[in-house]
């Protein structure tokens, strides 16, 4: 019975004793397996320098004007505009011949004037007098109706003119048909005839073309 217990004692230590170098060696193992890597640079892939991270592209973009000061800057640019845009005078015909002036020319017409800027004065005279855009216009408007009536007044005269001109030629051309008739011609002075020969016939014919020329 010692000799078995003995026996057991020794297998049982032999067992241990295994398993301990066992368990040594499998540390030795472990140790060896996580020893640390030596550390080689690497190259950074072109992918991911170019990479960003989502939510940088998905924030809106901040816009750098406020929203409440868009209107007050275009008020601004209007109330600027509009002393141009006052002054700007437009001359059209229409289609009976007659010249017009005005700031709203029908579409497709008008001709922009703009006023002369040769005497190198950088501002305009009527600005320096302190005179406002409105009045400028209004007093461009007037010269411009003055221009126009004196334009109408020549027109009626010419007018004139031509009416008795072509009342003139009718009276020579009735003074030649008389001096072209085939029959003897005669006028009355003093209560007598006095016949033209053909010398005077021809002389006054040749007087009437010359005036019909």
């Amino acid at each position: 019975m010692a000799s078995r217990w003995a026996a057991s004692c020794s297998s049982r230590c032999s067992r241990a004793s295994s398993g301990a170098s066992m368990d040594v060696s499998a540390q030795g193992d472990a140790r060896e397996d996580t020893a640390p890597a030596p550390f080689l640079p690497r190259q950074r892939s072109s992918a991911l320098a170019r990479w960003r991270p989502a939510f940088v592209e998905s924030q809106p973009r901040r816009d750098p004007m406020p929203a409440g000061m868009r209107p007050t800057i275009l008020a601004v640019i209007l109330s600027l505009a509009g002393p141009a845009a006052a002054d700007a005078i437009y001359r059209w015909t229409d289609a009976s011949g007659q010249v017009h002036f005005g700031s709203r020319p029908p579409p497709g017409q008008g001709e922009l004037l703009r006023p002369d800027t040769s005497s190198g004065s950088s501002a305009p005279k009527a600005a320096r007098d302190g005179e406002s855009p409105l009045q400028r216009q209004k007093k461009l408007l007037e010269s411009f109706e003055r221009d126009r009536a004196y334009r109408r007044e020549k027109a009626r005269e010419r007018e004139r003119q031509a009416r008795q001109e072509r009342r003139y030629c009718r009276q020579l051309q009735k003074q030649l048909d008389f001096l072209n008739h085939p029959g003897p011609i005669f006028f009355e002075r003093g209560g007598e005839r006095h016949y033209l020969d053909d010398a005077e016939r021809a002389r006054q014919r040749r007087q009437v073309e010359e005036a019909m020329a």
